[in-house]
């Protein structure tokens, strides 16, 4: 634990045995005592309600008390992992900010002249046209690996409910333009690796089926697993930037569960909760509470 106050005194107190008479310095240093225990009980004071709600945000995932709007985010324990969780909280209350942001605006004063508050809307979104990869992107497609498509993150969902799978690819579609990674294509030029972000007109455009429905029974389904999931991920395609795939697993009548196939390019154990939080935003919202709260994950490739 450390102090909040600190008093430089000439010497302490002593008894006549020697030891430090413990009873006197309350007493003694009242005046410092009362003046500093006034500063430190003051209202905190923020100058807007983003610029608390902020603050409680940062509390609970920093896991620490009396966040001030002057504080440094990464000199409160935040770091780029925190940085993706405040986003993911302010995301439920329609505020955008950037992982940059933290870094170039550390503090909640600065960062709420950042903020832009929007609905979940994705149609104005713009993506860069080209940039390097990063270096887990890299080291993967360096690997020249034959079948580059097959190694995905498989997360299912227990339906508590069955699915309007009407909505489904437009849901998809809204989430990749509003996760640029699960749209992003990469390709070799000149021997050097690049991505490739598609924009909300390319993304609209593709027209290949990214929304499977699967007829039978959760048992079969696992029965036969394996030969089922082939023509789904057969769809994932690196190249193109198409990374995401649904299919909707159940006999008619029955919950049954939702699958997401996502290639490793697109996404992290981290960034896997965000996708789902997004889903649910997104889904038309008397469906949200369809899900059952355990969700299975596994990493598979065929």
């Amino acid at each position: 634990m450390v102090p909040q106050i600190f008093i430089e005194v000439e010497q302490l107190p002593l008894m006549a045995s020697g030891k430090i008479d413990r009873t006197r310095p309350e007493s003694q240093f009242s005046g410092y005592l009362t003046e500093s225990r006034s500063c430190l009980s003051n209202k905190i004071i923020f100058e807007s309600e983003q610029e608390a709600l902020m603050a409680d945000i940062w509390q609970e995932v920093l896991k620490v008390n009396h966040i001030r709007r002057n504080d440094n985010f990464f000199k409160v324990g935040g770091d780029s992992i925190r940085t993706l969780q405040v986003i993911a909280s302010l995301q439920k209350h329609n505020i955008t900010l950037q992982a940059e942001d933290f870094f170039e605006y550390p503090t909640i004063a600065e960062l709420v002249t950042k903020i832009i508050s929007t609905q979940v809307q994705t149609s104005d979104l713009v993506f860069v046209d080209s940039g390097p990869v990063g270096p887990a992107q890299a080291w993967f497609l360096y690997q020249n690996l034959p079948q580059e498509n097959i190694y995905y993150w498989e997360v299912t969902l227990n339906l508590t409910q069955q699915l309007e799978t009407k909505h489904l690819p437009a849901v998809v579609e809204a989430l990749c333009k509003r996760h640029a990674a699960l749209a992003t294509a990469f390709r070799c030029e000149n021997g050097r690796r690049k991505q490739y972000p598609q924009t909300a007109t390319e993304i609209d455009g593709d027209d290949e089926k990214n929304v499977h429905l699967i007829s039978c029974s959760v048992e079969e389904w696992y029965e036969n697993k394996q030969v089922r999931m082939q023509p789904i991920v057969a769809n994932l395609d690196i190249r193109q930037g198409r990374l995401l795939q649904l299919a909707v697993v159940g006999e008619l009548g029955s919950a049954g569960q939702l699958v997401f196939i996502i290639h490793h390019l697109a996404v992290d154990l981290l960034s896997i909760d965000i996708l789902l939080q997004d889903f649910t935003r997104i889904y038309p919202k008397r469906y949200v509470r369809l899900f059952a709260v355990q969700a299975f994950r596994s990493i598979s490739r065929l």
